[in-house]
C-alpha cells in the first residue's frame, strides 16, 4: 500500500494542458466557409484562422462578444440554415444538437454556407 508520503513526483513529470473547446473537431471544418447574415443580406467568407465573430469585426459590423473562448454566451447567435460546428462549452448538448443556435466566438460550421438572424 502506498502512503502520501512515500508518493513523489519529480520536476517535470507533471505537464498542464490547455482544453480549447472544440479542439477535437478541428479536423472537420478547417476550410472556408460562408457566412449569410440574413437581415442584412451579406455574406463573408469565414477563414481557418478567423473565427465568425473576428471577420464580422474586421467588416465594421457590431458584434456583442466577452471571453472569445465559447465560455460566457455573449456572441449566442440564432442559426437559420446550415449545421454548426460547434466548438463552445456554453450550450448544451440538447441545444447543440438542435443546430438553433451558435457561439460565433469559437464555433465554425460543418456546412458551406452558414446562415445567421444577424
Amino acid at each position: 500500500m502506498t502512503r502520501q508520503s512515500d508518493f513523489h513526483l519529480s520536476e517535470g513529470s507533471v505537464e498542464d494542458e490547455l482544453l480549447v473547446p472544440g479542439k477535437e473537431t478541428a479536423e472537420k471544418s478547417d476550410y472556408v466557409f460562408t457566412v449569410h447574415l440574413c437581415r442584412s443580406g451579406l455574406y463573408f467568407d469565414i477563414p481557418p484562422e478567423k473565427s465568425i465573430a473576428e471577420v464580422l469585426l474586421d467588416n465594421g459590423l457590431d458584434v456583442l462578444m466577452a471571453c472569445e473562448e465559447g465560455v460566457c454566451g455573449t456572441c449566442l447567435s440564432r442559426v437559420v440554415a446550415g449545421q454548426p460546428d460547434h466548438r463552445d462549452m456554453i450550450l448544451s448538448r440538447e441545444e447543440k444538437a438542435s443546430g438553433r443556435t451558435i457561439a460565433i466566438c469559437r464555433s465554425r460550421s460543418l456546412s458551406p454556407v452558414l446562415t445567421l438572424d444577424l
